[in-house]
């Protein structure tokens, strides 16, 4: 892929390689890594006139590489990926499925990693994520893969969770978590997104309140079937939407979230 004067066929079947052999092998994912896969990749998604197939492949290796892998989210971050995987997100003509694997990849590069959080919101992610969520005619996966990367680029980043708020993230979590038929996993991730935008946010907590958080959080922890994780994450969106914000806690209360969180803890 590095070789001097490789064809545009040679970078595309090798970022193809780089994707299929970091998908779900630690061990390969290490070796790309240390041979240099994480620069290379992040070199061909951004040379000038890089095919739609070219940044499709690059972000899927991108996506791969870093997943629970530190040292290549680390690698990646500091290869310039952030700003790549944000820039072909909001490529004028973007197809669905280039904007789907910038949503993973932007979950996998934040998941736990300080600098690529900041890097993300730097190069505009929080507003192309909800952009990407509220988007008509969504597909199911799309808005659960923006859920997720809202959830991971707000955790402790106040710079992110204020970005995220103004780009009208608190409306879109909650319309996601109460939209017929949201799955579960959609659930899930709407309530990591909520705990997460709210923590020490006034103005976060506000917004998610008013656009029905406090009810399908209850909704949620209520629901037949919820699962644990469902539960932990429903308590902690109560713990940061009720902290100091009287509006809220009035909700929450009219909800039933007092027996609920009883019941929770018996």
């Amino acid at each position: 892929m590095r070789a001097p004067g490789a064809s545009a066929e040679v970078v595309l079947q090798s970022l193809r390689a780089v994707a299929n052999l970091s998908s779900n092998t630690a061990e390969n994912q290490t070796a790309l890594g240390v041979a240099g896969a994480c620069q290379a990749v992040v070199e061909a998604m951004r040379a000038p006139g890089a095919s739609a197939e070219v940044v499709l492949q690059a972000l899927r290796a991108v996506v791969n590489l870093s997943a629970n892998n530190a040292d290549n989210k680390t690698a990646l971050g500091e290869a310039g990926a952030c700003q790549a995987v944000v820039e072909a997100m909001r490529a004028p003509g973007a197809s669905a499925e280039v904007v789907l694997q910038a949503l993973r990849a932007v979950v996998n590069l934040s998941a736990n990693n300080a600098d690529n959080k900041t890097a993300l919101g730097v190069a505009g992610a929080c507003q192309t994520v909800v952009d990407a969520m509220r988007a008509p005619r969504a597909s199911a996966e799309v808005v659960l893969q923006a859920l997720w990367a809202v959830a991971n680029v707000s955790s402790s980043t106040a710079e992110n969770q204020t970005a995220l708020g103004v780009a009208g993230a608190c409306q879109a979590v909650v319309d996601a978590m109460r939209a017929p038929g949201a799955s579960a996993e959609v659930v899930l991730q709407s309530l990591r997104a909520v705990a997460n935008l709210s923590s020490n946010t006034a103005e976060n907590q506000t917004a998610l309140g008013v656009a029905g958080a406090c009810q399908a959080v209850v909704e949620a922890m209520r629901a037949p079937g919820a699962s644990a994780e469902v539960v932990l994450q429903a308590l902690r969106a109560v713990v940061n939407l009720s902290a100091n914000n009287a509006d809220n806690k009035t909700a929450l209360g009219v909800a039933g979230a007092c027996q609920t969180v009883v019941d929770a803890m018996r």
